[in-house]
């Protein structure tokens, strides 16, 4: 059982294993951002397998466990060798109330892009991100 959602900007899978557990991973791939929803998930390993490119995904840690894009043939291994092998992003979550919560830093983009504007002109020629 798996939903997919935006939230607060980030793409999200989340699902449920047999035991009831919740469990949730980024909903996009890492080799070129297709969609997970779908993937199969093998309980007794915590991993989720991408559907395009075959890649296990650890739900515990968004690390790789095993092969990076072993299919399809041919054209797996075209796409396994021009991106570099990576993990994805796995936020924490619980359920709650009935609900699953999701936590996620809605100022992890601020923060990332402070730093790269930073002496750069933006669109009004201010080199400190301000506006007039």
């Amino acid at each position: 059982n798996q939903q997919d959602a935006l939230i607060a900007g980030a793409p999200v899978l989340a699902g449920r294993y047999s035991n009831g557990k919740v469990w949730a991973i980024s909903a996009k791939n890492s080799a070129t951002g297709t969609e997970m929803f779908g993937g199969k998930v093998d309980e007794a390993a915590q991993t989720l397998q991408d559907p395009q490119w075959g890649t296990q995904y650890s739900l515990v840690d968004g690390n790789v466990v095993g092969k990076w894009c072993p299919s399809p043939p041919i054209l797996g291994g075209l796409i396994g060798t021009v991106f570099p092998a990576r993990g994805v992003w796995v936020p924490q979550v619980r359920e709650q109330g009935g609900y699953v919560e999701v936590l996620i830093d809605v100022d992890a983009k601020a923060d990332f892009e402070k730093s790269y504007w930073k002496g750069i002109l933006d669109a009004q020629g201010k080199t400190d991100g301000g506006y007039y």
